[in-house]
């Protein structure tokens, strides 16, 4: 489901390609016009969702792959502890896991922190703001 570009709401129309909720498609409906200069603020708040959007999936893909090597490596061990060569391939895999954790942790916060509060990443806001 995407977000409607004016509002921020879970939507799944769309207008000229872009997500639109149905409270904003009425509204233009019935005649408000988008001057250029807020057409330009809604494609660049769009972009900006699409990017939050993808770095959270990333992230996500980035600890579930994580998690699996950890899985993997416990199922290896037929005992409590891991053998003694295995002991350094966990710690790695264990501390790669809680990083893949913190960047999903990152990753949502910054977009809740848009969609919540309206506030732009620093590396996503446009150069002349």
């Amino acid at each position: 489901m995407d977000s409607c570009i004016y509002r921020g709401s879970d939507t799944l129309l769309r207008e000229n390609g872009f997500p639109i909720c149905v409270e904003c498609a009425e509204r233009l409906d019935v005649g408000e016009k988008l001057t250029r200069k807020k057409r330009a603020a809604l494609l660049q708040r769009a972009n900006i969702v699409g990017t939050l959007n993808r770095d959270v999936q990333a992230a996500d893909a980035r600890y579930k792959c994580a998690h699996q090597i950890v899985d993997a490596i416990l199922s290896e061990v037929p005992g409590a502890f891991p053998p003694p060569d295995g002991a350094p391939r966990l710690s790695k895999a264990i501390t790669e896991e809680s990083k893949a954790r913190e960047a999903v942790h990152r990753a949502t916060k910054r977009q809740y922190d848009f969609t919540f509060s309206g506030i732009v990443p620093e590396d996503l806001k446009s150069p002349n703001r």
